[in-house]
């Protein structure tokens, strides 16, 4: 009889302990932050005119991105260290040189507001603006850019 209660025992701890460790693995997936980082490589799927927005002009003249778009129906960020694509939802002219852009994903949302200022260097256009990332889990970074479009 003694046996049996400390076989009991036994299980009981190991429930609990596996139960501590799936809701510590649950929370630590829940509260990972996210993070928009960086990049300067092009997706193969980035062919001809493109969008591209980085933090700073710092950043742009060094082709440092953290957003890139192949003017059509594709977008790519850097998130989480991963890169992650994005569909077009859609696309509308608020005013002259002020475009509005949603994309999605199956984890994210973007939106992006962005405005069109000069011709710059090598016949591309200089952009600024503003993104809205949104995750699933309604985590949302909200960002200032700046960029250009060139073919």
């Amino acid at each position: 009889m003694n046996m049996k209660k400390y076989i009991l025992l036994f299980l009981i701890i190991i429930q609990i302990s596996c139960n501590k460790k799936q809701i510590k693995v649950e929370n630590e997936k829940l509260s990972q932050k996210i993070t928009i980082d960086t990049f300067s490589n092009f997706p193969s799927e980035i062919d001809g005119c493109y969008l591209n927005y980085s933090n700073n002009e710092s950043e742009r003249r060094k082709r440092i991105f953290i957003y890139l778009n192949n003017t059509d129906k594709i977008s790519y960020m850097k998130i989480n260290g991963k890169m992650i694509k994005f569909s077009l939802i859609s696309c509308d002219t608020l005013k002259e040189n002020v475009i509005f852009q949603k994309f999605k994903n199956k984890n994210f949302d973007l939106e992006i507001e962005s405005i069109i200022k000069d011709l710059g260097p090598d016949d591309t256009y200089l952009t600024s603006g503003k993104l809205k990332l949104k995750s699933k889990d309604k985590q949302i970074i909200e960002k200032k850019f700046t960029g250009e479009y060139g073919c």
